[in-house]
């Protein structure tokens, strides 16, 4: 697990952020339906654990667990 996970669920809840999902995976279709923005996290390729899917184009693509945060202040 990446380093920041902890830091950015405590930092969400402090912020009273409610959350349905974080997952390394995910669906375009679901987000959309349910009025989310899907977001590519890839933190993940650059820790080497050696994915099968690189970066997806069309996504915006999280760097750091944390940039999670930056994003949800430019939506609030």
């Amino acid at each position: 697990m990446h380093e920041e996970i902890i830091p950015l669920l405590r930092s969400l809840k402090e912020n009273g952020t409610l959350i349905g999902l974080i997952s390394n995976c995910f669906s375009e279709e679901a987000a959309e339906k349910f009025g989310m923005r899907a977001v590519q996290a890839v933190w993940y390729l650059r820790d080497g654990i050696g994915q099968p899917i690189g970066r997806k184009a069309g996504f915006l693509q999280m760097e750091t667990p944390m940039q999670v945060l930056d994003e949800i202040k430019k939506v609030r």
